[in-house]
């Protein structure tokens, strides 16, 4: 029954993509469905935002709930577009694994994967979604961000590994770091032996777009000091800034004062 009002509803929005606006006994004619079931799928997506009616005349067209679900969907095809070029510079600059990865109802959603080219056997991580609190991708995300970091400061963080960052009060310091040298890195917190060293990308507009970074195993991510090895970081970081300038961003990181605290 779900997927059939998915389908339904779909096709509400087809036949009031084509059209100035129907009218709910129209409507119920073209797709020859009972009134009332017509009637309250019309108005759950009006809920939504993704159905108006006007006011005079009673006619149902398309609301603008749908615009925000277009522009995510271009921001995420303008990032893709711009991650592949980026994506593979990096990945041969320092000859590790690159994940590019979106903000995605509390996960960094990996959205393009350039594998280590050394290692044929690694897993594909696109579509994948990782935790913000435990991965470097996610803690740019978190930090620049303030609604996720607000969140994941005042709730349960999960413990993936003996390293992984559980008390709110040591992820706000790492956030901070975050927003104070605008690179994040992950030292075993979410698997043993993997780090990992991330940047925050942004829009010309100066949101976030998401966050770039190189993951692989520790001994060569980090130095015997558990830092990033040498001008590993600052490579990450220059390749967030070009892909950011891609993306019509003339700062770069453009928003970090505002998300402090």
């Amino acid at each position: 029954m779900a997927i059939q009002a998915i389908e339904r509803a779909a096709a509400i929005l087809r036949e009031l993509r084509d059209s100035r606006g129907l009218g709910l006994t129209e409507l119920y004619e073209r797709l020859q469905l009972a009134k009332g079931t017509t009637f309250g799928l019309l108005k759950a997506l009006q809920a939504e935002g993704l159905v108006a009616q006007d006011r005079v005349t009673g006619r149902y067209q398309l609301g603008p709930g749908l615009l925000l679900l277009g522009r995510s969907y271009l921001d995420v095809a303008e990032l893709r577009a711009a991650a592949v070029g980026w994506g593979e510079r990096l990945a041969a600059g320092t000859g590790e694994e690159v994940r590019i990865a979106i903000p995605f109802e509390g996960r960094a959603l990996v959205i393009h994967q350039v594998v280590r080219t050394a290692d044929p056997l690694q897993n594909l991580e696109v579509g994948v979604g990782l935790p913000l609190h435990a991965t470097a991708l996610g803690k740019c995300l978190l930090a620049y961000t303030p609604k996720s970091t607000v969140a994941a400061t005042h709730s349960h963080l999960e413990q993936f590994t003996p390293a992984t960052i559980t008390r709110p009060e040591a992820m706000v310091r790492e956030i901070r770091k975050v927003l104070s040298q605008s690179w994040a890195i992950e030292r075993e917190e979410f698997e043993v032996g993997i780090a990992a060293v991330g940047a925050p990308v942004f829009h010309a507009s100066g949101e976030l777009a998401g966050a770039v970074g190189v993951t692989g195993a520790h001994e060569r991510i980090l130095t015997p000091r558990r830092e990033p090895r040498a001008g590993l970081a600052m490579h990450v970081a220059a390749v967030a800034r070009g892909m950011s300038r891609e993306l019509g961003a003339t700062r770069w990181p453009v928003s970090s004062t505002a998300n402090r605290g």
